[in-house]
């Protein structure tokens, strides 16, 4: 067995997975990457950090700005989705640029999302 190999057992019991770990699925979050790549019309992230004068970075700009006009419309129900989408794909970035994780904060609170705001307000 090589380093990278996990060795597992199953002992018949089913794991019920948490929160956190359902929302940090590697394929979900890459799911909300595209549809926010989608969104803003582009292919996808680029190898290297966009420059300041790129095209790419400027339309993401505009779709930032037509997404979120103020501080309250990501946390309108009709906009979790979306919002969702560009908070995994700001991950997606952090992860590629500069090593970023995510990690679980629940020390924060269940309830906390968002600059300290709750989606359920």
């Amino acid at each position: 067995m090589g380093n990278d190999e996990q060795l597992t057992m199953d002992l018949g019991v089913p794991v019920e997975q948490i929160e956190w770990g359902k929302w940090v699925d590697p394929d979900r979050r890459a799911a909300q990457v595209r549809k926010f790549l989608n969104y803003a019309g582009l292919q996808r992230l680029p190898s290297k950090l966009w420059p300041e004068d790129s095209p790419d970075l400027h339309r993401l700009n505009d779709v930032c700005r037509e997404l979120f006009p103020d501080s309250d419309t990501p946390y309108l129900p009709e906009n979790q989705d979306m919002t969702d989408a560009f908070i995994c794909f700001l991950g997606a970035c952090f992860e590629k640029y500069v090593d970023g994780e995510w990690v679980d904060h629940t020390e924060y609170g269940h309830d906390k999302s968002f600059y300290g705001r709750s989606f359920a307000e």
